[in-house]
């Protein structure tokens, strides 16, 4: 599937992961962190949102590669509220990651994932979402829990801020 998506035949990728899936091959985190990128590729944002909710569903872990690559490919899309569902999602998967293992919660469907830790790429690919929509309020929330967080903007940040708000 990578060479696939290097050589520039993103579809090829696309029908070896669904044929994978097909033969009962699982797909792990590489797998679909693959089927993303070639997605984000053809531009089929849909397609993308669809492979991470089944990787939530199945308790596939998300690492960075995988919340990178759902951010690149919801900015382009210029999905914001798929951009506000992974950053959720991440944040879900984090917060649980810092409880004891017993204290869980209740809610959470994520129970065993590896922790990733917000970051300043991936607060900016949701802003940049969100600045394309035209939705300010939401974007300067963002911004100001990304303070709260101590995840400090740089230039692409105010960029992105300042495109949400003309």
């Amino acid at each position: 599937m990578s060479a696939c998506v290097r050589a520039n035949r993103s579809s090829r990728a696309i029908r070896l992961h669904a044929n994978m899936q097909r033969m009962h091959i699982t797909p792990n985190t590489h797998t679909y962190n693959v089927l993303l990128l070639g997605l984000r590729k053809l531009g089929m944002w849909a397609r993308a949102y669809e492979a991470f909710q089944k990787m939530r569903r199945t308790q596939v872990d998300r690492d960075m590669v995988t919340y990178v690559r759902l951010g690149e490919t919801f900015e382009n899309g210029r999905k914001w509220s798929q951009a506000l569902d992974m950053l959720s999602d991440m944040y879900e998967n984090w917060y649980n990651s810092k409880r004891p293992n017993g204290d869980r919660d209740k809610n959470s469907n994520i129970p065993h994932l590896k922790p990733v830790q917000p970051s300043l790429k991936l607060f900016n690919y949701v802003l940049g979402s969100l600045s394309h929509a035209g939705k300010s309020e939401i974007a300067l929330a963002i911004a100001q829990r990304m303070q709260r967080e101590r995840i400090e903007p740089n230039l692409h940040t105010y960029r992105k801020l300042s495109y949400a708000n003309a």
